[in-house]
């Protein structure tokens, strides 16, 4: 049996389609970046407040614990962008090998249906 090669308009579609599941994953990451600027700076500076109310009352523990909260939202606020786009590029990166292995898999599929009847 012959083996099919991928047809242009085949490999036009997944491209298209990547580039629509991209475009779509940006515009999240885009949503998700702008929350992270809107909340970061505001947490980390009630965190703060927050931090010096406890400590004047007393409550050391309590304190501790919101200032590491207040801290690390607004390290994420800062670093958030450069995580999604690390994390985007990697999507982008699973996504184009597993395209090379699509039609492969397909074939693979294809054939054991053929031959399935004549096993049984």
């Amino acid at each position: 049996m012959s083996e099919k090669k991928a047809t242009p308009s085949s490999v036009e579609g997944s491209a298209t389609s990547t580039n629509t599941r991209r475009k779509a994953r940006e515009k999240r990451v885009n949503t998700v970046l702008k929350f992270l600027k809107i909340l970061g700076i505001p947490v980390s500076g009630g965190g703060v407040t927050g931090t010096i109310i406890l400590l004047k009352n007393g409550k050391y523990e309590l304190a501790i614990i919101t200032t590491l909260i207040s801290v690390l939202a607004l390290v994420i606020a800062i670093w958030g962008n450069f995580f999604l786009r690390v994390i985007n590029l990697t999507l982008d990166l699973i996504e184009e090998e597993l395209e090379k292995i699509e039609e492969p898999i397909a074939q693979w599929i294809v054939k054991q249906l053929k031959t399935f009847p004549m096993r049984l």
